[in-house]
Formats: C-alpha cells, sequence, structure tokens
C-alpha cells in the first residue's frame, strides 16, 4: 500500500510459449498501470532469457540486480 509502483507478471502456458503471448500480456499490463499513474516493474530470473526477451520488447529496461543469499 502507498506505493506508487504495481509488481506485475505473467506465466505462459509451456504449448504456448514461444509465441509473443507473454509479450502481449506484460505490454498490456504495462500500459494498463500506466495510464492509471502507476509505475509498473517486474523481474525475472537471470537464467530465464525467454522472459527477458519478452520483457525487452514490452519495452522493460534492467535497472537493478538482486541477490539470492542462502545457508
Amino acid at each position: 500500500d502507498n506505493r506508487p509502483e504495481v509488481d506485475i507478471g505473467m506465466l505462459v502456458a509451456k504449448q504456448h510459449r514461444r509465441k509473443g503471448y507473454g509479450e502481449h500480456i506484460i505490454a498490456y499490463l504495462k500500459n494498463y498501470y500506466l495510464g492509471q499513474g502507476i509505475r509498473p516493474i517486474c523481474g525475472c530470473s537471470v537464467d530465464n532469457i525467454g522472459s527477458q526477451k519478452a520483457l525487452s520488447n514490452a519495452g522493460f529496461v534492467s535497472e537493478h540486480r538482486l541477490m539470492e543469499i542462502s545457508y
């Protein structure tokens, strides 16, 4: 609450991947929230090349890197 961002994401069924659906979903959500005056943010794993491409094609730019720490 009270944050100017919304974390968006999507999951495309395996049989429908690599057809542009993920890019379309993310671009739609991005435009929807921008129209509401809310900044959309999202992310994916560094090894998820497909998601990286979909996010990039939808207009997202990587600004941060997260670290996962396990003990």
